[in-house]
Protein backbone atom coordinates (compact mmCIF):
# COMPACT_ATOMS: atom_id res chain seq x y z
CA UNK A 1 0.00 0.00 0.00
CA UNK A 2 1.31 3.63 -0.92
CA UNK A 3 1.97 5.67 2.27
CA UNK A 4 0.65 9.09 2.48
CA UNK A 5 2.70 11.06 5.20
CA UNK A 6 1.21 13.71 6.41
CA UNK A 7 2.53 16.87 8.67
CA UNK A 8 0.31 18.90 10.94
CA UNK A 9 2.76 21.56 10.29
CA UNK A 10 1.56 24.56 7.70
CA UNK A 11 4.69 25.17 5.75
CA UNK A 12 5.76 21.52 5.86
CA UNK A 13 2.61 20.20 4.06
CA UNK A 14 2.94 22.67 1.39
CA UNK A 15 6.02 21.64 0.90
CA UNK A 16 4.26 18.22 -0.24
CA UNK A 17 1.90 19.68 -1.86
CA UNK A 18 4.17 21.21 -4.97
CA UNK A 19 6.33 18.03 -4.47
CA UNK A 20 3.09 16.09 -5.78
CA UNK A 21 2.20 18.38 -8.35
CA UNK A 22 5.41 18.63 -9.75
CA UNK A 23 5.46 15.12 -10.10
CA UNK A 24 1.62 15.34 -11.46
CA UNK A 25 2.76 17.32 -13.80
CA UNK A 26 5.62 14.65 -14.98
CA UNK A 27 3.39 13.21 -18.00
CA UNK A 28 5.67 9.75 -17.54
CA UNK A 29 5.50 9.24 -14.30
CA UNK A 30 2.11 6.82 -13.96
CA UNK A 31 2.42 6.07 -9.95
CA UNK A 32 1.37 7.79 -7.04
CA UNK A 33 3.25 10.68 -6.15
CA UNK A 34 3.90 9.05 -2.40
CA UNK A 35 5.50 5.88 -3.86
CA UNK A 36 7.79 8.90 -5.91
CA UNK A 37 11.93 8.74 -5.12
CA UNK A 38 11.17 13.16 -5.42
CA UNK A 39 8.46 12.62 -2.41
CA UNK A 40 10.13 10.28 -0.49
CA UNK A 41 13.12 12.26 0.10
CA UNK A 42 11.42 15.66 0.77
CA UNK A 43 9.37 13.21 3.36
CA UNK A 44 12.92 12.41 4.61
CA UNK A 45 13.47 16.08 4.94
CA UNK A 46 9.94 16.64 6.55
CA UNK A 47 10.68 14.19 9.30
CA UNK A 48 13.86 15.22 9.96
CA UNK A 49 12.98 19.12 10.46
CA UNK A 50 9.78 17.60 12.47
CA UNK A 51 11.92 16.66 14.95
CA UNK A 52 14.31 19.74 14.72
CA UNK A 53 17.17 17.70 13.69
CA UNK A 54 19.62 19.41 11.27
CA UNK A 55 19.77 17.94 7.36
CA UNK A 56 22.97 15.98 6.95
CA UNK A 57 25.13 17.07 3.89
CA UNK A 58 24.95 14.15 1.64
CA UNK A 59 28.83 12.60 0.91
CA UNK A 60 30.07 13.97 -1.77
CA UNK A 61 30.40 10.69 -4.18
CA UNK A 62 26.78 10.33 -3.47
CA UNK A 63 24.72 12.49 -6.04
CA UNK A 64 22.08 10.58 -7.15
CA UNK A 65 18.90 12.19 -7.45
CA UNK A 66 17.25 8.61 -6.39
CA UNK A 67 18.99 8.65 -2.81
CA UNK A 68 16.38 9.62 -0.39
CA UNK A 69 19.43 11.89 1.65
CA UNK A 70 20.58 13.58 -1.34
CA UNK A 71 16.58 14.51 -2.13
CA UNK A 72 16.18 15.26 1.21
CA UNK A 73 19.35 17.54 0.90
CA UNK A 74 18.06 19.54 -2.23
CA UNK A 75 14.71 19.65 -0.41
CA UNK A 76 16.45 21.64 2.52
CA UNK A 77 18.32 23.72 0.13
CA UNK A 78 15.01 24.02 -2.26
CA UNK A 79 12.74 25.09 1.10
CA UNK A 80 15.06 27.55 2.02
CA UNK A 81 16.15 28.94 -1.22
CA UNK A 82 12.52 29.33 -1.58
CA UNK A 83 12.13 31.65 1.77
CA UNK A 84 15.33 33.48 0.94
CA UNK A 85 12.87 34.63 -2.39
CA UNK A 86 10.17 35.16 0.00
CA UNK A 87 12.05 37.56 2.25
CA UNK A 88 13.72 39.48 -0.74
CA UNK A 89 17.39 37.90 0.96
CA UNK A 90 19.29 38.00 -2.70
CA UNK A 91 22.60 36.98 -0.84
CA UNK A 92 21.52 33.71 0.48
CA UNK A 93 19.75 33.11 -1.92
CA UNK A 94 22.91 33.36 -4.40
CA UNK A 95 24.46 31.55 -2.04
CA UNK A 96 22.36 29.25 -2.05
CA UNK A 97 22.14 28.73 -5.88
CA UNK A 98 26.05 28.50 -5.90
CA UNK A 99 25.34 25.42 -3.04
CA UNK A 100 22.51 23.86 -5.66
CA UNK A 101 24.75 24.29 -8.54
CA UNK A 102 26.86 20.74 -7.11
CA UNK A 103 23.76 18.77 -7.60
CA UNK A 104 22.74 19.16 -11.34
CA UNK A 105 20.39 16.46 -12.75
CA UNK A 106 18.94 18.09 -15.50
CA UNK A 107 15.23 17.30 -13.19
CA UNK A 108 12.92 20.62 -13.78
CA UNK A 109 10.45 19.13 -11.11
CA UNK A 110 12.79 20.75 -8.70
CA UNK A 111 12.13 24.35 -9.81
CA UNK A 112 8.58 23.89 -10.33
CA UNK A 113 8.25 23.15 -6.70
CA UNK A 114 10.54 26.21 -5.81
CA UNK A 115 8.04 28.15 -7.85
CA UNK A 116 4.75 26.94 -6.97
CA UNK A 117 5.56 26.94 -3.21
CA UNK A 118 6.85 30.95 -3.37
CA UNK A 119 3.33 31.33 -5.32
CA UNK A 120 1.09 29.48 -2.77
CA UNK A 121 3.27 31.08 -0.36
CA UNK A 122 1.97 34.36 -1.42
CA UNK A 123 -1.30 33.20 -2.56
CA UNK A 124 -2.85 32.41 0.78
CA UNK A 125 -3.62 34.79 3.63
CA UNK A 126 -2.17 32.84 6.19
CA UNK A 127 1.17 33.62 4.93
CA UNK A 128 0.63 37.55 5.36
CA UNK A 129 -0.53 37.53 9.05
CA UNK A 130 -3.61 37.94 7.52
CA UNK A 131 -6.75 35.28 9.58
CA UNK A 132 -8.11 32.77 7.12
CA UNK A 133 -11.36 32.87 5.54
CA UNK A 134 -14.06 32.03 8.19
CA UNK A 135 -18.03 32.78 7.29
CA UNK A 136 -19.77 33.82 10.39
CA UNK A 137 -23.68 34.08 10.44
CA UNK A 138 -22.86 37.19 12.16
CA UNK A 139 -20.84 39.12 9.69
CA UNK A 140 -23.07 41.62 7.58
CA UNK A 141 -21.55 40.24 4.33
CA UNK A 142 -22.63 36.52 5.12
CA UNK A 143 -26.02 36.33 7.68
CA UNK A 144 -25.96 39.32 9.15
CA UNK A 145 -27.04 37.89 12.42
CA UNK A 146 -29.78 35.36 10.78
CA UNK A 147 -29.76 31.89 12.48
CA UNK A 148 -30.81 30.35 9.12
CA UNK A 149 -27.61 31.38 7.50
CA UNK A 150 -25.68 27.95 7.64
CA UNK A 151 -28.99 25.51 7.56
CA UNK A 152 -29.33 23.46 4.51
CA UNK A 153 -32.62 24.30 3.12
CA UNK A 154 -33.40 20.98 1.71
CA UNK A 155 -34.52 17.98 3.92
CA UNK A 156 -32.64 14.60 3.98
CA UNK A 157 -35.77 12.09 4.13
CA UNK A 158 -37.54 11.09 7.42
CA UNK A 159 -35.93 7.44 6.55
CA UNK A 160 -32.84 8.62 4.92
CA UNK A 161 -29.50 6.61 5.02
CA UNK A 162 -26.74 8.90 5.51
CA UNK A 163 -23.10 7.81 4.95
CA UNK A 164 -20.32 9.32 6.77
CA UNK A 165 -16.44 9.59 5.69
CA UNK A 166 -13.42 11.62 7.40
CA UNK A 167 -10.13 12.27 6.38
CA UNK A 168 -10.94 10.94 3.18
CA UNK A 169 -9.41 13.51 0.32
CA UNK A 170 -6.52 11.49 -1.03
CA UNK A 171 -7.66 10.58 -4.18
CA UNK A 172 -6.18 6.71 -3.31
CA UNK A 173 -7.33 3.45 -4.77
CA UNK A 174 -8.50 3.00 -0.92
CA UNK A 175 -10.27 6.32 -0.82
CA UNK A 176 -12.29 4.96 -3.76
CA UNK A 177 -13.11 1.72 -3.03
CA UNK A 178 -14.09 3.46 0.78
CA UNK A 179 -16.25 5.52 -1.43
CA UNK A 180 -17.47 2.44 -3.14
CA UNK A 181 -18.46 0.32 -0.87
CA UNK A 182 -20.37 3.41 1.16
CA UNK A 183 -22.42 3.72 -2.17
CA UNK A 184 -23.23 0.02 -1.87
CA UNK A 185 -26.17 1.11 1.02
CA UNK A 186 -27.63 3.72 -1.83
CA UNK A 187 -27.37 6.65 1.01
CA UNK A 188 -29.53 9.43 0.57
CA UNK A 189 -26.59 12.04 1.30
CA UNK A 190 -23.04 11.73 2.67
CA UNK A 191 -21.52 13.51 5.17
CA UNK A 192 -17.55 14.04 5.10
CA UNK A 193 -15.87 15.61 8.66
CA UNK A 194 -13.15 17.30 6.67
CA UNK A 195 -9.24 16.77 5.41
CA UNK A 196 -7.85 17.17 2.19
CA UNK A 197 -4.38 16.79 1.72
CA UNK A 198 -1.41 17.92 1.70
CA UNK A 199 -2.55 21.84 1.92
CA UNK A 200 -5.99 21.44 1.08
CA UNK A 201 -5.32 23.96 -2.36
CA UNK A 202 -7.62 24.13 -5.26
CA UNK A 203 -5.58 21.58 -7.14
CA UNK A 204 -6.00 18.94 -4.19
CA UNK A 205 -9.52 20.26 -3.53
CA UNK A 206 -10.22 18.92 -7.76
CA UNK A 207 -7.64 16.09 -7.66
CA UNK A 208 -8.20 14.03 -4.70
CA UNK A 209 -12.05 15.45 -3.36
CA UNK A 210 -14.05 16.92 -6.19
CA UNK A 211 -12.29 14.15 -8.00
CA UNK A 212 -12.19 11.55 -6.57
CA UNK A 213 -16.13 11.53 -5.55
CA UNK A 214 -17.22 12.88 -9.05
CA UNK A 215 -15.35 9.61 -10.85
CA UNK A 216 -16.58 7.06 -8.63
CA UNK A 217 -20.26 8.67 -8.82
CA UNK A 218 -19.92 8.57 -12.46
CA UNK A 219 -18.59 5.11 -12.12
CA UNK A 220 -21.62 3.89 -10.05
CA UNK A 221 -24.36 6.37 -12.54
CA UNK A 222 -25.49 7.49 -9.11
CA UNK A 223 -25.65 11.70 -8.03
CA UNK A 224 -26.36 12.55 -4.66
CA UNK A 225 -25.26 15.62 -2.15
CA UNK A 226 -22.23 16.00 -0.16
CA UNK A 227 -21.54 18.00 2.58
CA UNK A 228 -18.00 18.96 3.87
CA UNK A 229 -16.59 20.40 7.25
CA UNK A 230 -12.92 21.35 6.68
CA UNK A 231 -10.15 19.81 8.57
CA UNK A 232 -7.17 21.25 9.58
CA UNK A 233 -5.19 20.84 6.44
CA UNK A 234 -7.82 22.75 4.56
CA UNK A 235 -6.84 26.23 6.83
CA UNK A 236 -3.14 25.54 5.81
CA UNK A 237 -4.20 27.38 2.70
CA UNK A 238 -6.81 30.00 4.61
CA UNK A 239 -9.80 27.34 3.28
CA UNK A 240 -9.38 29.98 0.30
CA UNK A 241 -9.85 26.47 -1.70
CA UNK A 242 -12.34 24.91 0.78
CA UNK A 243 -15.13 27.71 0.16
CA UNK A 244 -14.25 27.67 -3.69
CA UNK A 245 -14.97 24.41 -3.44
CA UNK A 246 -18.61 25.25 -1.60
CA UNK A 247 -19.47 28.03 -3.93
CA UNK A 248 -19.06 25.53 -7.01
CA UNK A 249 -22.21 23.72 -6.44
CA UNK A 250 -19.96 20.59 -7.78
CA UNK A 251 -20.82 18.67 -4.78
CA UNK A 252 -24.65 19.34 -4.70
CA UNK A 253 -27.15 18.66 -7.28
CA UNK A 254 -29.05 22.07 -6.85
CA UNK A 255 -29.53 25.21 -4.78
CA UNK A 256 -31.50 24.34 -1.61
CA UNK A 257 -28.99 22.06 -1.15
CA UNK A 258 -25.46 24.77 -1.14
CA UNK A 259 -23.75 24.76 2.14
CA UNK A 260 -22.94 28.46 2.76
CA UNK A 261 -20.21 28.06 5.54
CA UNK A 262 -18.08 26.01 7.38
CA UNK A 263 -20.63 24.64 9.71
CA UNK A 264 -24.36 23.70 8.79
CA UNK A 265 -27.56 22.15 9.90
CA UNK A 266 -29.14 19.25 8.06
CA UNK A 267 -32.87 18.18 9.28
CA UNK A 268 -34.96 15.69 8.20
CA UNK A 269 -38.33 16.10 6.25
CA UNK A 270 -40.35 15.35 9.45
CA UNK A 271 -37.53 17.43 12.25
CA UNK A 272 -37.02 14.63 14.12
CA UNK A 273 -33.52 14.44 13.60
CA UNK A 274 -30.83 17.34 13.03
CA UNK A 275 -27.22 17.13 11.93
CA UNK A 276 -25.23 19.93 13.59
CA UNK A 277 -21.97 20.26 11.55
CA UNK A 278 -19.66 22.60 13.14
CA UNK A 279 -16.01 24.00 12.51
CA UNK A 280 -13.17 22.64 14.96
CA UNK A 281 -10.63 23.86 12.36
CA UNK A 282 -10.12 27.30 12.28
CA UNK A 283 -8.93 27.42 15.68
CA UNK A 284 -7.38 24.09 15.29
CA UNK A 285 -5.21 24.38 12.68
CA UNK A 286 -2.09 24.62 14.52
CA UNK A 287 -2.17 21.49 16.68
CA UNK A 288 0.62 20.00 15.04
CA UNK A 289 3.39 20.31 17.96
CA UNK A 290 4.93 22.75 20.26
CA UNK A 291 4.21 26.39 19.10
CA UNK A 292 7.63 27.94 20.16
CA UNK A 293 9.20 25.08 17.73
CA UNK A 294 6.90 25.82 14.71
CA UNK A 295 7.60 29.46 15.41
CA UNK A 296 11.88 29.21 15.42
CA UNK A 297 11.11 26.58 12.14
CA UNK A 298 9.31 29.44 10.12
CA UNK A 299 11.71 31.91 11.45
CA UNK A 300 14.87 29.99 10.51
CA UNK A 301 13.50 29.16 7.12
CA UNK A 302 13.07 33.34 6.80
CA UNK A 303 16.89 33.25 7.36
CA UNK A 304 16.65 35.87 10.15
CA UNK A 305 16.04 38.54 7.41
CA UNK A 306 13.21 40.60 9.36
CA UNK A 307 10.58 39.71 6.83
CA UNK A 308 7.02 39.94 8.79
CA UNK A 309 5.88 36.43 9.43
CA UNK A 310 2.65 34.94 11.31
CA UNK A 311 3.67 34.65 14.79
CA UNK A 312 1.45 30.97 15.86
CA UNK A 313 -0.15 30.86 18.92
CA UNK A 314 -1.44 27.97 19.83
CA UNK A 315 -4.46 27.51 21.88
CA UNK A 316 -4.26 25.07 24.60
CA UNK A 317 -7.06 23.16 22.64
CA UNK A 318 -8.98 23.23 19.86
CA UNK A 319 -12.22 25.16 19.71
CA UNK A 320 -15.29 26.24 18.19
CA UNK A 321 -15.67 29.87 17.53
CA UNK A 322 -18.00 32.03 20.36
CA UNK A 323 -19.92 33.37 17.37
CA UNK A 324 -20.29 30.05 16.38
CA UNK A 325 -20.74 28.05 19.33
CA UNK A 326 -24.20 30.37 20.01
CA UNK A 327 -25.14 29.46 16.33
CA UNK A 328 -24.90 25.77 17.64
CA UNK A 329 -26.83 26.65 21.07
CA UNK A 330 -29.31 28.01 19.20
CA UNK A 331 -30.05 25.51 16.74
CA UNK A 332 -30.07 22.88 19.96
CA UNK A 333 -32.52 25.04 22.08
CA UNK A 334 -35.12 25.49 19.03
CA UNK A 335 -34.93 21.72 17.85
CA UNK A 336 -37.19 19.15 19.45
CA UNK A 337 -35.69 16.28 17.78
CA UNK A 338 -32.69 14.35 18.22
CA UNK A 339 -29.23 15.97 17.21
CA UNK A 340 -26.24 14.21 15.74
CA UNK A 341 -23.05 16.51 16.30
CA UNK A 342 -20.07 16.35 13.66
CA UNK A 343 -16.62 17.79 14.07
CA UNK A 344 -13.64 17.05 12.55
CA UNK A 345 -11.10 16.87 16.23
CA UNK A 346 -11.70 14.84 18.72
CA UNK A 347 -13.65 15.17 21.88
CA UNK A 348 -11.13 12.50 23.62
CA UNK A 349 -8.33 10.18 22.31
CA UNK A 350 -6.88 7.50 24.23
CA UNK A 351 -4.35 7.38 21.80
CA UNK A 352 -3.40 11.22 21.21
CA UNK A 353 -3.41 14.34 23.60
CA UNK A 354 -6.17 16.61 23.15
CA UNK A 355 -6.27 18.34 26.02
CA UNK A 356 -3.75 19.51 29.02
CA UNK A 357 -2.38 17.85 31.99
CA UNK A 358 -4.48 17.54 34.82
CA UNK A 359 -3.15 19.82 37.65
CA UNK A 360 -0.83 18.91 40.65
CA UNK A 361 -0.98 20.28 43.88
CA UNK A 362 2.13 18.84 46.17
CA UNK A 363 2.90 16.51 43.60
CA UNK A 364 -0.89 15.23 43.42
CA UNK A 365 -3.88 15.38 40.83
CA UNK A 366 -6.04 18.24 42.17
CA UNK A 367 -9.67 16.94 42.48
CA UNK A 368 -10.95 20.30 41.02
CA UNK A 369 -9.27 20.91 37.91
CA UNK A 370 -10.94 18.49 35.39
CA UNK A 371 -8.43 19.05 32.81
CA UNK A 372 -7.43 15.64 31.17
CA UNK A 373 -4.32 15.51 28.52
CA UNK A 374 -6.81 13.12 26.73
CA UNK A 375 -9.52 15.35 27.00
CA UNK A 376 -10.65 18.02 24.93
CA UNK A 377 -12.81 19.97 28.08
CA UNK A 378 -13.15 22.75 26.47
CA UNK A 379 -15.13 21.12 23.30
CA UNK A 380 -16.95 19.16 25.87
CA UNK A 381 -18.01 22.29 28.16
CA UNK A 382 -19.01 24.44 25.15
CA UNK A 383 -21.59 21.57 24.00
CA UNK A 384 -22.16 20.23 27.23
CA UNK A 385 -25.00 21.49 28.69
CA UNK A 386 -26.97 19.98 25.95
CA UNK A 387 -25.64 16.74 25.85
CA UNK A 388 -29.32 15.33 26.62
CA UNK A 389 -30.36 15.97 23.33
CA UNK A 390 -27.44 14.63 21.46
CA UNK A 391 -27.46 11.05 20.25
CA UNK A 392 -23.94 11.05 19.31
CA UNK A 393 -21.20 13.27 18.34
CA UNK A 394 -18.92 11.89 15.17
CA UNK A 395 -15.27 13.33 14.93
CA UNK A 396 -12.27 12.73 12.38
CA UNK A 397 -8.37 13.87 12.36
CA UNK A 398 -7.14 11.01 14.02
CA UNK A 399 -6.86 8.22 11.34
CA UNK A 400 -8.59 5.16 13.32
CA UNK A 401 -11.44 3.65 14.17
CA UNK A 402 -12.53 4.33 17.51
CA UNK A 403 -16.10 3.23 19.53
CA UNK A 404 -15.71 4.89 22.72
CA UNK A 405 -17.50 3.76 25.58
CA UNK A 406 -21.49 5.49 26.09
CA UNK A 407 -21.43 7.87 28.71
CA UNK A 408 -17.72 7.60 29.27
CA UNK A 409 -16.84 9.86 32.00
CA UNK A 410 -13.10 10.67 32.73
CA UNK A 411 -12.25 9.22 36.40
CA UNK A 412 -12.12 12.16 39.09
CA UNK A 413 -15.12 14.31 37.79
CA UNK A 414 -17.82 15.08 39.67
CA UNK A 415 -21.15 13.34 39.07
CA UNK A 416 -23.56 14.33 36.27
CA UNK A 417 -26.54 16.40 37.19
CA UNK A 418 -29.65 17.15 34.99
CA UNK A 419 -29.14 20.73 35.76
CA UNK A 420 -29.64 23.34 32.96
CA UNK A 421 -25.91 24.91 33.23
CA UNK A 422 -23.86 21.63 33.91
CA UNK A 423 -21.33 21.76 31.28
CA UNK A 424 -20.08 18.47 32.36
CA UNK A 425 -23.23 16.32 31.33
CA UNK A 426 -22.27 12.53 30.17
CA UNK A 427 -22.05 12.60 26.09
CA UNK A 428 -24.15 9.24 25.24
CA UNK A 429 -21.26 8.22 22.14
CA UNK A 430 -18.67 9.52 21.07
CA UNK A 431 -16.66 8.54 18.19
CA UNK A 432 -13.63 8.71 16.51
CA UNK A 433 -14.07 7.95 12.28
CA UNK A 434 -11.27 9.40 10.77
CA UNK A 435 -10.25 6.11 8.96
CA UNK A 436 -11.64 6.72 5.41
CA UNK A 437 -8.50 7.15 3.24
CA UNK A 438 -5.08 7.77 5.34
CA UNK A 439 -2.84 4.56 5.49
CA UNK A 440 -2.01 3.26 9.28
CA UNK A 441 0.82 0.74 9.27
CA UNK A 442 1.10 -1.70 12.43
CA UNK A 443 3.96 -0.12 13.34
CA UNK A 444 2.37 3.16 14.25
CA UNK A 445 0.53 1.17 17.02
CA UNK A 446 -2.67 3.63 16.42
CA UNK A 447 -4.61 1.36 19.27
CA UNK A 448 -2.15 1.64 22.46
CA UNK A 449 -3.61 3.06 25.11
CA UNK A 450 -1.82 6.12 26.53
CA UNK A 451 -5.03 7.41 28.02
CA UNK A 452 -7.61 5.83 29.59
CA UNK A 453 -10.28 6.32 27.32
CA UNK A 454 -12.03 3.12 27.42
CA UNK A 455 -13.88 1.78 24.45
CA UNK A 456 -17.03 -0.10 24.37
CA UNK A 457 -15.09 -3.06 23.47
CA UNK A 458 -11.59 -3.64 23.08
CA UNK A 459 -12.14 -6.07 20.25
CA UNK A 460 -13.62 -3.65 17.86
CA UNK A 461 -10.52 -2.51 16.02
CA UNK A 462 -10.02 -1.95 12.77
CA UNK A 463 -8.51 -5.45 11.03
CA UNK A 464 -4.61 -5.84 9.57
CA UNK A 465 -3.94 -6.52 5.92
CA UNK A 466 -0.14 -6.88 4.92
CA UNK A 467 0.94 -4.67 8.04
CA UNK A 468 -1.79 -2.21 7.07
CA UNK A 469 -4.82 -1.01 9.08
CA UNK A 470 -8.25 -1.35 6.71
CA UNK A 471 -9.95 1.52 6.19
CA UNK A 472 -13.79 2.58 6.41
CA UNK A 473 -16.85 4.12 6.91
CA UNK A 474 -20.39 4.46 8.44
CA UNK A 475 -23.85 4.39 7.82
CA UNK A 476 -26.58 6.22 10.11
CA UNK A 477 -29.98 4.56 9.17
CA UNK A 478 -32.98 7.40 10.75
CA UNK A 479 -36.35 5.39 11.18
CA UNK A 480 -38.35 8.66 11.33
CA UNK A 481 -39.17 11.14 14.40
CA UNK A 482 -39.38 9.29 17.79
CA UNK A 483 -37.62 6.00 16.45
CA UNK A 484 -34.48 4.72 17.04
CA UNK A 485 -31.60 5.04 14.70
CA UNK A 486 -28.88 2.55 13.52
CA UNK A 487 -25.52 3.11 13.33
CA UNK A 488 -23.18 0.38 11.74
CA UNK A 489 -19.36 0.38 11.10
CA UNK A 490 -17.97 -0.98 8.57
CA UNK A 491 -14.22 -1.52 6.80
CA UNK A 492 -13.08 -2.21 3.24
CA UNK A 493 -10.03 -4.62 2.78
CA UNK A 494 -6.87 -3.30 0.83
CA UNK A 495 -9.13 -1.36 -1.88
CA UNK A 496 -11.54 -4.34 -2.43
CA UNK A 497 -14.71 -2.42 -2.32
CA UNK A 498 -16.87 -4.98 -0.07
CA UNK A 499 -17.97 -3.83 2.93
CA UNK A 500 -17.38 -5.67 6.52
CA UNK A 501 -19.22 -5.15 9.59
CA UNK A 502 -17.90 -3.96 12.76
CA UNK A 503 -20.19 -2.99 14.93
CA UNK A 504 -23.92 -1.81 14.91
CA UNK A 505 -25.72 -0.03 17.41
CA UNK A 506 -28.60 2.51 17.89
CA UNK A 507 -28.61 5.53 18.64
CA UNK A 508 -31.37 7.15 20.61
Amino acid sequence: MSTIDHHDRQYLSLLKTVAAEAIHQDGDYKGTPSDHPLMKGVEHYCKTVATSAEVPKPDEGIHSEEDPEVIAYLAYLHHRKAHACIAENKEIEKDLEEQLASFKFGNPKWQSMFDLYVKYYWDYPMHLSQKPQYRSWRDPKFGNGDYNYGVIDWKIPSDATVALIGDIGTGTDVAAAVLLGALSFKPDVILHVGDVYYSGTEEEFNRYFIGLIKAVFEDQGVNIPVFTLPGNHEYFTGAIPYFKCLDSNLLVQEEGQRQQASFFKLDTEDEGWQFLGMDTSFHGHYMGGPASKMDQALKDLHLDAGTAHNPIIEPDMVYVRPDELDWHHYHLNEHQGRTILLGHHQVYSRNQKVGVEQRKVDGKPDPQDTNRAGVNTRLWKGFGTYFDKVAAWFWGHEHNLCIYEDNFRPEGWPEATNEPDDQLQNLRKGRCVGHSAIPVAETEDPYKINYDVPFVRDDLQLSLKDGWYNRGFEIIQLNGKGNEATASYYQVSGAEPEPIKIYEESLT
